[in-house]
Order: C-alpha cells, then sequence, then structure tokens
C-alpha cells in the first residue's frame, strides 16, 4: 500500500481559536516490522509518528490528538492567544506530510508546552518522538539531542509525577529512563534504572513484559561493553 493509503482528514475546532481545522489521522491496520529498544516502532510504507501532531491551519497551535481536542485550561488558553496575536501563526495544511513538515510540527508542539500545564511525561514523549524521526534521517546529533531531553524530563516525571501517566506505568518510565541512557552511551545511569525493574520481585508479576524487556536491554549493554572495552584496548596496544 501507498503512504496516503493509510490516511484520511478529519475536521476539528481549534482549542485555541476555536475555528474548524483539519488534520490527518492514520488508519489503524498498520504493519510492524521492527521495534528499537526505547520502543521506537518502524512500519511498513507509513511512519505514524509523522501525523502524530494536529496543527491549527488557521493560528498554528499544534498539540497531539488528544490534547487537542481535550482543550486548553483558560490561562493558558489566553497566554496562548496574546502570544499568537503578534506572530502570523497560520499552518499550510498537507495530507501527506514530509519528514521536515513533521519536524516542524513536533517542534512547534513542544514549543507550545512551554504555555500549559502539561506533564514531564507528556513533554518527555514529545521530544523522544522527535527524536525517534531524527534517527530515520540518520541526524544523530539532533536525535541524541533530544534523546537527552527526554531522558531528564522523563526522570522528573518519575520523581514528581502519579503514574500511570495516560498508558505508561511506572515500570513503562523507568524502563525508558534505562533504554534513552543506553542508547546516549551513559550505562551508568542505564544499569541503575534497568537495575529498578530486574531486581523487583513484585514487579516481575505485574510488569512481566517490560520485566523482560530490561533484562534483554541489560543483557546488550553488557555485551557492548565487552565489545567497547575489546576495541579500546585494541586501540591502545603498540603497533606491531
Amino acid at each position: 500500500m501507498a503512504e496516503k493509503d493509510y490516511l484520511y482528514v478529519v475536521k476539528k475546532p481549534c482549542p485555541i481559536c476555536s475555528m474548524e481545522t483539519r488534520a490527518t489521522k492514520v488508519r489503524s491496520r498498520l504493519i510492524t516490522e521492527t521495534v528499537d529498544n526505547d520502543l521506537c516502532t518502524h512500519y511498513k510504507d507509513i511512519n505514524p509518528y509523522y501525523y502524530r501532531i494536529w496543527v491549527c491551519e488557521h493560528c498554528g497551535y499544534a498539540e497531539d490528538e488528544r490534547h487537542f481536542l481535550n482543550g486548553v485550561a483558560p490561562k493558558a488558553k489566553k497566554e496562548i492567544q496574546e502570544f499568537l496575536a503578534g506572530h502570523h501563526g497560520t499552518s499550510e495544511f498537507k495530507e501527506q506530510r514530509t519528514r521536515d513538515d513533521a519536524i516542524k510540527a513536533l517542534k512547534l508542539a513542544i514549543f507550545y508546552t512551554k504555555f500549559t500545564t502539561e506533564t514531564f511525561a507528556h513533554k518527555a514523549g514529545l521530544n523522544l518522538t522527535l527524536a525517534w524521526i531524527y534517527r530515520e534521517a540518520g541526524d544523530k546529533e539532533n536525535e541524541e539531542k533530544f534523546l537527552a531531553e527526554a531522558g531528564k524530563l522523563y526522570i522528573e516525571s518519575r520523581s514528581r509525577e502519579v503514574f500511570p501517566q495516560g498508558q505508561m506505568t511506572e515500570a513503562d518510565c523507568i524502563y525508558l529512563i534505562g533504554a534513552i541512557h543506553f542508547r546516549l552511551g551513559d550505562y551508568d545511569t542505564a544499569g541503575r534504572y534497568l537495575s529498578m525493574l530486574m531486581h523487583n520481585k513484585e514487579l516481575e508479576t505485574k510488569e512481566r513484559v517490560t520485566v523482560d524487556r530490561a533484562k534483554d536491554l541489560w543483557s546488550d549493554m553488557r555485551d557492548k561493553m565487552k565489545e567497547e572495552r575489546a576495541d579500546a584496548a585494541e586501540d591502545a596496544a603498540p603497533a606491531k
């Protein structure tokens, strides 16, 4: 199937300007190909992360579908309206997005969370999704930049917020912190968080899938560390 065959357009009122705007949604019948250790899922034919963010074509406000439809608190709405009053905020609607369109939409959504009282977990998820799109592009510098931000925000979420956060349990959050830091090469932090899952008997039953995932990543990390030590030793050895 072509990408456009997975897409359809809906019309909804913008929570900021109240005008009806179009948004592209992705049909749920997607075929999974692979899943990265930080839970980035790669699908056949389409990248649904391109369409996670809805952007009002009239005022430029951006958020994911759930937050867009749930509205904005009065104080935050007023602040956003005041900000937009001094800026040209319209956004061209595109039923089918390019990677650059998706990056722009996610950066807009991250920007608007500065006005709202969104959770650390939600902000972390936006940054993580943006890191995944940069990964697809092969842009390692920006991937790591937004991975690092997501990691910080998930740590804040775990220490300051009540779980579950949406569909994410505390165990999911702990795992993601470990996986993100593994990908950033911070094995000390990754190991510390993965250990919280592997050595918790209660979670062995309640969060079996997440605990097993943590054990697999711990094994991968151990192998990676051995490989890096061997490479370092080879580089340090005197030339014959």
